[in-house]
């Protein structure tokens, strides 16, 4: 069992939490370790066996064949109160893509615990789905979401549609939530669900995956900073390979970086199959690993153009200093980069008389989860929580 408090996570919560997603991060490839073999590309199989190939000649049941838990709200659940219906957004999801699955739904809410008379912040609103479950856990709350995506803004506006005056919904990034008016409310919570979404891979048209050969533009806000491809078309060599190594942890940084730099000579990148080759050009066709080599470059660059690290412990010190008392602070993350950040923040935060880690280690997965939500498998939940009142509200 997990070090937790058992007050606040259940048994059923932190049974099954046996981590098998391996050493590597699969947070950009979040359909599965084979799914973003782009279409021309389809003959490039990895030469590691499948895990459905792999379970079979153990002797056990294919991850295809495990059988998904019911959806919270459809009498599944062990704790209803806990694990309200989930209401998302499939309608406005056209029928051949799934919907966005949020990652431990019903831990976060917990971890937040929402209560009455407070205002809580969903930095990272996506579909609202999150954002809709506190404003039905908890009554009498308002909640202030935050999206860089114009398209995940619309996604959310129609979800939160019901709630009206109760739920604020800003076009901005939650790092500027300071130049914003807020609730005249204390602040009762926050919640980061960091990374990119399923509806982004799958639905935006920028690039973010290499399932398709789309324009190389991976900006979260297109209104504003300079594409992917500009970035790989101007940066020199050095800071092409700081990139690399520092927000994919690329072990092929260098080459890869002088690869590019050689090949925007002869033709410019515009499209994210002209990346791609380049990354093939330097690591081959084929692959051992079951993880595509175009994952962390792809991560890499999309960090870059979103500046997603820069500010992320500024943001998480200045949140935290404005909780209330008993206030919460709940992040997601999916790489260890950003984890790094926010486990190093939360444990300086930790050491002062203000603030506790409601958990010692984070809260992953299940493995029923895991089978039904890919992205799941790298996802670690971490809460900190407010243990004084803070001297402008004593």
């Amino acid at each position: 069992m997990r070090n937790a408090r058992s007050f606040l996570i259940p048994a059923h919560i932190l049974a099954g939490q046996e981590d098998y997603a391996g050493a590597f991060d699969d947070e950009v490839n979040a359909r599965g370790p084979h799914s973003s073999i782009p279409h021309w590309h389809r003959t490039l199989r990895p030469t590691a066996p499948s895990a459905a190939g792999r379970a079979q000649r153990r002797g056990r049941p294919s991850p295809r064949n495990i059988p998904t838990l019911p959806e919270a709200g459809t009498g599944g659940s062990k704790h209803p109160s806990m694990a309200p219906t989930f209401l998302g957004t499939e309608a406005s999801i056209s029928p051949r893509q799934p919907p966005h699955l949020q990652v431990l739904p019903n831990e976060s809410i917990q971890l937040l615990h929402p209560r009455p008379g407070y205002f809580y912040i969903d930095g990272t609103l996506g579909t609202g789905a999150q954002a809709r479950r506190l404003l039905e856990h908890a009554p009498d709350t308002v909640l202030v979401g935050f999206d860089r995506d114009a398209d995940s803004i619309a996604l959310a506006t129609s979800e939160l549609e019901p709630f009206g005056s109760r739920a604020v919904i800003i076009h901005d990034d939650f790092k500027n939530w300071r130049r914003h008016e807020m609730p005249r409310l204390p602040l009762g919570g926050c919640f980061l669900d960091l990374g990119i979404s399923s509806c982004q891979l799958d639905r935006s048209g920028r690039g973010f995956s290499f399932s398709r050969d789309e324009p190389l533009d991976m900006r979260m806000d297109p209104r504003s900073g300079p594409t992917a491809a500009e970035l790989l078309n101007t940066a020199a060599p050095e800071e092409l390979e700081r990139i690399f190594r520092e927000y994919g942890e690329v072990p092929f940084a260098r080459r890869l970086s002088t690869g590019i730099v050689r090949r925007r000579h002869a033709r410019p990148f515009a499209g994210t199959a002209d990346f791609l080759d380049a990354i093939y050009a330097i690591t081959g066709r084929r692959w051992r690993r079951s993880l595509n080599p175009a994952t962390l470059p792809f991560m890499a660059v999309r960090i870059a153009v979103n500046g997603e690290l820069v500010g992320l412990s500024e943001f998480l010190h200045d949140v935290a200093d404005a909780l209330a008392a008993s206030g919460r602070l709940v992040v997601l993350a999916y790489h260890s980069l950003e984890d790094r950040i926010v486990k190093q923040t939360f444990r300086q935060l930790a050491g002062t008389p203000h603030y506790e880690l409601l958990m010692k280690k984070p809260l992953i997965a299940g493995a029923a989860e895991r089978a039904r939500n890919p992205r799941a498998r790298s996802a670690k939940l971490r809460a900190l929580g407010r243990t004084d009142v803070p001297e402008e509200a004593s």
